[in-house]
């Protein structure tokens, strides 16, 4: 055989391969879902995350004719569900409830093991700003207030945060470093403790994801960290309208799949994710659970999440350096 030959031989094989590896996609395409799919959440039965992602899952089983069975993987800061969901078969059957703690996590842990890259948004679910709440006893009416209040006390303000290196605590720290605050915090394990020390007046001061209840006119909210104002609270102006653009912040969930799934697949899901998040009946169940629906677009979620990531991954340096 002749070089020549030898080489229109090989290009016909290759061609063969690629036309195969195309045909191949296609038809999983079609078939998809051909099986039940399974949808991890790193969060424990119960609370908000759990309830929005299974919400979430349920429409998604409708929409696919598929059951969507739900697994909770909670601990080690959504890490351990995210591997989880990252370590099984990248063929699509597998879906993360993915979270603004599972972006942050490996940008804090060197042994995350995975980067959020490795992840693919399919499918915006909400995005809730956090609530800035003080104790009553604190001679502040709004934050313009609350941040001369500190100034003319340094070091005799009292804050709480929750966890380890969280959301929570991370803008905290870039509110202390935007408006130049000299504050002592106080750690909790949860964030229940913590909002009935701030009733209490033993800290002054709590941001966290939830509006708190009033708690017998104890608790004050000045601020939130959304976009725009919480539905929750319409009264409580966001930090941005006071003067602090760089406050914007929270907790935003969406679906995820592993980004080596097949693309005919991850477009599928994506096509299915944007029509329900379209749906008022998917909507209004979300803001039942507590959780408020995405309003923008797909495309305008993954510019928000990586603009959301470089301003933590900034507050985490900034804490590195302060630590």
């Amino acid at each position: 055989m002749s070089v020549h030959t030898a080489f229109i031989e090989a290009a016909r094989l290759i061609l063969l391969a690629l036309v195969w590896l195309v045909m191949s996609a296609l038809a999983q395409a079609q078939e998809y879902p051909a099986r039940p799919l399974r949808l991890v959440v790193p969060y424990g039965p119960g609370g908000l995350g759990d309830l929005t992602g299974r919400v979430a899952g349920q429409r998604l089983a409708q929409s696919l004719k598929q059951n969507v069975l739900v697994e909770n993987r909670p601990g080690g800061d959504t890490m351990i569900g995210t591997r989880a969901a990252l370590q099984s078969p990248a063929d699509g059957y597998t879906l993360l409830f993915a979270t603004t703690t599972a972006g942050i996590a490996p940008l804090i842990n060197a042994d995350a093991a995975y980067r959020f890259d490795d992840l693919e948004v399919v499918m915006p679910l909400s995005f809730d700003g956090f609530a800035f709440s003080i104790n009553a006893a604190v001679p502040a009416k709004n934050l313009a207030e609350f941040v001369a209040h500190v100034k003319a006390n340094p070091g005799r303000v009292n804050y709480g945060v929750s966890g380890s290196m969280g959301p929570g605590e991370l803008i905290t720290s870039r509110f202390r470093a935007i408006a130049g605050l000299d504050m002592v915090k106080i750690n909790y394990a949860s964030g229940v403790p913590a909002q009935k020390d701030l009733a209490a007046g033993v800290i002054q001061a709590y941001i966290a994801g939830a509006v708190p209840s009033d708690v017998g006119g104890r608790i004050r909210v000045i601020a939130t960290t959304g976009a725009e104002r919480r539905s929750t609270a319409p009264d409580v102006p966001t930090f941005r309208e006071l003067g602090y653009p760089g406050m914007v912040g929270g907790i935003w969930f969406a679906i995820a799949v592993n980004v080596r799934a097949p693309t005919p697949v991850k477009q599928r899901l994506s096509r299915d994710g944007a029509s329900i998040l379209a749906a008022s009946e998917f909507r209004e169940k979300m803001a039942g659970v507590g959780a408020t629906p995405w309003a923008g677009t797909p495309q305008e979620f993954l510019a928000f999440i990586k603009a959301d990531l470089a301003l933590w991954d900034a507050d985490i340096k900034r804490s590195a350096k302060v630590e």
